[in-house]
């Protein structure tokens, strides 16, 4: 009987070696686990710091874009007015113009008479 209390013995030894290692192993994984979580929490929040970022200059640059095509706007309308107030002061001076000759001849006339 003594050669099998010490084969249990020493499966007993080996089976709790084997066990301590298989628990420390566990608590290994399990801080790796731990770690690599907190990993992924700073990643995920670095990532949507990254998105609002980029949604930040996505509308920075759409609100440049509108302000240069509210510019071009204001450009074209007062390049518009100006025209048209180039055409009305031309046509302004022509009839002072053809006034100012009909009043000479007025005059001319006059003096004649």
């Amino acid at each position: 009987m003594s050669q099998t209390k010490q084969l249990l013995q020493k499966s007993l030894n080996t089976l709790t070696y084997l066990a301590t290692g298989a628990t420390f192993y566990g608590l290994i994984l399990s801080a790796k686990d731990t770690q690599l979580k907190e990993n992924y929490i700073k990643l995920q929040q670095q990532k949507d710091l990254l998105l609002k970022q980029a949604n930040e200059c996505k509308i920075e640059e759409l609100q440049n874009e509108l302000n240069k095509l509210k510019f071009e706007n204001l450009k074209n309308n007062l390049e518009t007015q100006y025209n048209k107030y180039k055409e009305q002061f031309e046509l302004l001076k022509i009839k002072t113009d053809n006034t100012d000759t009909e009043l000479e001849n007025f005059n001319k006339q006059s003096e004649k008479l």
